[in-house]
């Protein structure tokens, strides 16, 4: 940029040999340049300036490493035992510091935690999230994950206890259900069907039997009273003909007719037997043995069949128990439970901070441009100082 002097005559003033000079701005990149040549050593001595700056500020600063770790958010029966943005809040209630505080917590921890290196991170529909520090070595900051992760499973650890302890009490519970129903209840129905069917069922069966037989020389009885009823009929109609003899003498006719009174009392008493023992045969096939096969046949469709579906529940509640107690068991491993975990660490042999080359190449740049603004302004400076050296009143300006 350069000043061009255009001369103007004013028509208004008496010397008409008087000029006024009217100064007009225009861009000349053929003069930027020359300026720029001219004004070379500044730009070189700027640019070394910032560029050796900036080398010092690197050699001087402390080299931090980066040391970045994925982790996994506590779970709880395969649920988030707590929203992922309030363990991130906690984290960085914790370990996030500013300005002077940082510089103090790296100096005494070792590491620090930024804000910005913090973020949550969503993968198979599993809640991670990354936490990123700076440390003065790798080793602090592998100690420094470590030591965040520490606090955060001491924070929930409670949680994580109760859920545990809550779990092993129900299958604490299921257990002892399990042994009563094992050890008492399906052996007490199994002793119970094991003795209607070896105890009861034949007693009952062995009763029959002994009735039937009982019918059978009950039977037998009547069948030889009657026999003995007929011989006494006829004994009686023999001693009715030898009544009739007009020979016998009454001494024989009273021991004869005492005969007959006797056949008819043994008559009447077999009669009266016989009758007694129809009658028992009567209750026996119509009562007793009709109601043993009752018994028998309650024992077996009802009483037995009972049992069996008492025991049939039960050993299904006890499959329903064993998978209960498996599922339980399943829930407290992981990864349905476990507290806060690294899945992955990213580690950087080399510094991540101060970054040289970054460092290094705005150091250039911004020498450059703070050395060509100096030239352009000790030029026009100079150009300044040219102006007033001129004698007072040789030209006017006006500016446009």
């Amino acid at each position: 940029m350069y000043e061009k002097k255009i001369p103007i005559i004013k028509a208004d003033d008496t010397d008409a040999n008087k000029i006024v000079y009217c100064q007009e701005d225009e861009i000349d990149l053929y003069e930027l340049f020359l300026i720029l040549k001219k004004r070379w050593k500044i730009i070189i001595i700027s640019t070394v300036f910032i560029f050796f700056t900036g080398l010092v500020y690197i050699i001087l600063s402390t080299p931090l490493y980066k040391v970045e770790a994925n982790i996994k958010n506590i779970y709880i029966n395969g649920v988030p035992a707590n929203d992922i943005s309030k363990i991130i809040g906690l984290v960085k209630a914790k370990f996030y510091k500013e300005g002077t505080d940082r510089k103090k917590f790296l100096k005494e921890n070792g590491f620090y935690l930024d804000d910005v290196n913090i973020q949550t991170v969503k993968r198979d529909k599993t809640d991670i999230f990354l936490i990123r520090v700076y440390s003065l070595s790798n080793k602090k900051g592998e100690e420094a994950i470590s030591k965040i992760l520490q606090y955060l499973q001491s924070e929930y650890k409670p949680v994580l206890q109760k859920f545990i302890l809550d779990t092993k009490n129900k299958i604490e519970r299921l257990e002892e259900e399990k042994k009563v129903i094992q050890d008492y209840k399906i052996k007490e129905l199994e002793r119970q069907k094991d003795f209607l069917i070896k105890e009861e069922i034949p007693l009952l069966k062995r009763k029959m039997a002994f009735l039937q037989e009982k019918e059978k020389n009950l039977n037998l009885l009547i069948k030889s009273y009657l026999s003995s009823i007929n011989d006494y009929e006829k004994a009686i109609k023999n001693l009715s003909i030898a009544m009739k003899n007009p020979n016998l003498s009454d001494s024989s006719l009273l021991i004869v007719s005492n005969q007959i009174a006797q056949y008819e009392n043994l008559i009447t008493s077999l009669q009266n037997k016989i009758k007694n023992y129809q009658l028992e045969i009567k209750n026996i096939e119509q009562e007793q043995i009709p109601a043993i096969e009752k018994k028998v046949k309650q024992i077996n469709e009802i009483q037995i069949k009972s049992i069996d579906e008492k025991l049939e529940n039960f050993r299904l509640r006890l499959k329903n128990i064993d998978r209960q107690i498996k599922m339980l068991e399943l829930s407290l491993k992981p990864p349905l439970t476990e507290n806060f975990k690294v899945l992955s660490k990213s580690i950087s042999d080399k510094p991540a901070k101060p970054k040289k080359m970054l460092i290094m190449v705005v150091s250039i740049v911004s020498g450059l441009f703070l050395g060509i603004f100096l030239a352009f302004f000790f030029e026009w400076l100079q150009n300044a100082k040219d102006r007033r050296k001129l004698p007072e009143g040789s030209f006017e300006e006006a500016n446009y």
